[in-house]
């Protein structure tokens, strides 16, 4: 009876968890590295295909295959602008949920309080990281030629 008495006491862990949907946490969460990881899928096999497409490599590229420069380019801007879109809602997921617990990171991690904040928190972290990523991608295609070897 006391156990029951406690548990119906106690807080929930995340207690602002409601305030922020599940899909905006996990889009803030997973977007970016989705996107990182198909932007590299594709422009791998455009580029793979413009610039070996039988059995010796082209210096030029595939003829009539050279939109594949501009396409690739393409996918990497749409890479980024759904990185800055994960990292805004991740970061208006946890201006949302900041005051969930209080007390400082150590206290908050030990005591498991705030993961909806935390998971904003990561999902900001993964958006930076894919968009630095991804702006490193773009300043390589912009320096190096379509089919360099």
């Amino acid at each position: 009876m006391s156990d029951e008495i406690a548990y119906s006491a106690a807080k929930h862990p995340g207690g602002h968890r409601d305030r922020v949907p599940w899909t905006h946490l996990f889009y803030g969460l997973f977007a970016a590295p989705i996107f990182w990881a198909g932007n590299f899928m594709v422009g791998y096999g455009l580029v793979a295909h413009a610039c070996y497409p039988g059995s010796e490599p082209r210096w030029d590229g595939e003829p009539g295959f050279r939109f594949a420069w501009w396409l690739a380019l393409l996918f990497y801007f749409v890479t980024l602008g759904v990185c800055a879109s994960a990292g805004y809602v991740s970061w208006r997921n946890w201006r949302e949920t900041h005051p969930e617990a209080e007390g400082s990171v150590d206290e908050v991690v030990e005591l498991g309080h705030g993961r909806t904040r935390y998971l904003a928190m990561i999902g900001i972290w993964f958006s930076a990281l894919f968009f630095a990523a991804t702006l490193f991608g773009i300043v390589i295609w912009a320096i190096e030629p379509l089919c360099a070897f």
